[in-house]
């Protein structure tokens, strides 16, 4: 797409592409079926777009992912709680490092010591929360930063469309299978190797990867690489956390 298109790469390949992927197995299945369909595909695709399908099934996703997150992460995306004396993810002298420049750019901000937290950890949670909500927003330019994003980001959302997914496959599969029984009886060898094919992707191999791939283990680890390279930037120059202000909000919250 353009740069004047309404998507740009993170609303494209996080928020357009999980809802696309619903609409493979049927929209396959029906050209394969209805080989007429592909003289109106143009004329189609124009039509969707000009009545802001895409934009549409975009936000749907968007909204979708945003619920699997409250339900992926019933106590707040684990990127703040990092920092936290509780948490073991990051060694001590890397959270170390990262506070020290955190407190240095935040003005007036002072993390608290490990007594401080035990005694308010509510407060110091929402300390350790507002540090990473500046460095999302300090980040936006950093390239590594914004592709762990985008594919936070679609893995989310793919998520969150889960279930509609393997409707939509398996719904595609069993109208396939009914349609070639009517044109064909129950003679397998009669059936387009074509149709067998869309048949198979769509009835096991389409179903299998919504169930066994998309899965919360599979979301979860595009959460920490997103977090790993948010805080990684704490160790680049400053140049490389933001050059130029930042865009519009693309940030998964």
């Amino acid at each position: 797409m353009s740069k004047n298109s309404i998507f740009d790469e993170y609303g494209r390949k996080a928020q357009l592409y999980p809802a696309l992927l619903i609409l493979v197995t049927p929209l396959v299945t029906a050209v394969v079926l209805f080989p007429e369909l592909m003289s109106v595909k143009g004329s189609l695709t124009t039509l969707l777009v000009g009545c802001g399908l895409f934009y549409l099934l975009a936000n749907i996703a968007r909204e979708a992912g945003k619920r699997s997150q409250k339900r992926l992460f019933p106590k707040g995306m684990p990127t703040p709680q990092w920092l936290g004396h509780r948490d073991p993810t990051l060694e001590a002298p890397t959270k170390r490092r990262y506070k020290a420049f955190l407190a240095k750019k935040i003005p007036g901000l002072r993390f608290p010591s490990t007594t401080e937290e035990a005694e308010d950890p509510e407060a110091a949670d929402q300390l350790y929360q507002s540090a990473v909500r500046w460095l999302v927003d300090n980040t936006r330019n950093n390239q590594r930063v914004r592709q762990e994003l985008t594919a936070y980001g679609f893995r989310r959302n793919l998520y969150g469309l889960r279930t509609w997914g393997l409707i939509a496959a398996i719904a595609s599969a069993t109208i396939a299978v009914w349609i070639l029984s009517h044109r064909h009886g129950l003679v397998i060898t009669a059936v387009p190797v074509g149709a067998q094919i869309i048949a198979i992707l769509a009835g096991i191999v389409f179903p299998a990867l919504w169930i066994f791939a998309v899965t919360p283990s599979w979301v979860r680890s595009a959460a920490d690489c997103y977090a790993m390279a948010l805080f990684g930037s704490c160790d680049l120059p400053e140049d490389g956390r933001r050059s130029e202000p930042a865009p519009a909000c693309v940030t998964p919250e």
